[in-house]
């Protein structure tokens, strides 16, 4: 890992077990690496997983877009570099780029963030001085800084619906449901006609509630066919003892392979 003025960056070696049939990093495997260079960096300037502990604080991602030119493959080295900018009250912003080991960059995301009180389960107001250690003199901009970050959810009856519970492997260490779990499912219920004839081009994933073990979750599944032969697609992820409430949606977009 190293720190520049522009960025943060770590180096990960793709795990056999993170690829998936089509022989590439899965979806939802490489949102983990994002979570994951997220806290790394946070660690390396000074904010643990022991401090949001002791002082009962953490990040809540909201929204996330992931735009992929190509996923990495076993063993292959795959460079994060990441940076924050900006916070406004309670949120803060977060830009990744997902490049190979010579730099060449091959995708990158955004990420909005919520600074919560981890006791009354609600946002906290950031403090400048705080901030002030995941900035960079240099930084870059954020592509996607001026993009909305909410979407709207089909009203249509879905094409599929799955039901299943929120089990002790789901849930991560601030109690609720681990945010990349959402876009694993997403590809675990995607038609077979989506999935294996298209490449996975662009994620947005959109978080309205927390979800917590135990829960009875309605997936509702949602595609709709574009030019060239493009998917899209969402996942729409509910109560399923009171369907009003959303816990999250992923939309993602697929092109045809040749």
């Amino acid at each position: 890992m190293r720190l520049t003025d522009q960025f943060f960056e770590n180096e990960y070696r793709i795990r056999f077990s993170d690829i998936g049939e089509k022989g590439t990093l899965r979806p939802g495997a490489l949102l983990d690496y994002l979570q994951d260079v997220s806290m790394v960096h946070s660690g390396y300037v000074g904010y643990d997983s022991d401090y949001f502990v002791r002082e009962g604080k953490a990040w809540a991602i909201s929204f996330w877009h992931i735009a992929i030119h190509e996923l990495p493959r076993e063993n292959q080295i795959m460079l994060l570099r990441t940076w924050d900018r900006q916070h406004k009250r309670t949120q803060a912003h977060r830009e990744i780029i997902i490049a190979d080991e010579e730099g060449k960059e091959h995708g990158y995301a955004y990420g909005r963030f919520v600074w919560m009180d981890t006791e009354k389960r609600r946002p906290a107001k950031l403090d400048a001085d705080f901030m002030k250690a995941y900035y960079f003199a240099g930084e870059k901009g954020f592509r996607d800084e001026e993009a909305p970050t909410v979407f709207a959810i089909p009203e249509d009856t879905p094409q599929r619906t799955e039901r299943f519970r929120v089990e002790r492997s789901d849930i991560d260490p601030s109690g609720h449901v681990n945010n990349a779990r959402y876009l694993h499912w997403a590809e675990d219920f995607l038609s077979d006609a989506a999935y294996y004839d298209h490449a996975l081009c662009d994620v947005k994933i959109m978080y309205r509630n927390e979800c917590f073990r135990g829960a009875e979750i309605l997936c509702q599944c949602h595609e709709k066919s574009g030019a060239q032969d493009s998917v899209d697609t969402m996942a729409v992820f509910r109560d399923a003892q009171q369907e009003e409430r959303v816990y999250a949606a992923v939309a993602m977009h697929w092109e045809k392979m040749a």
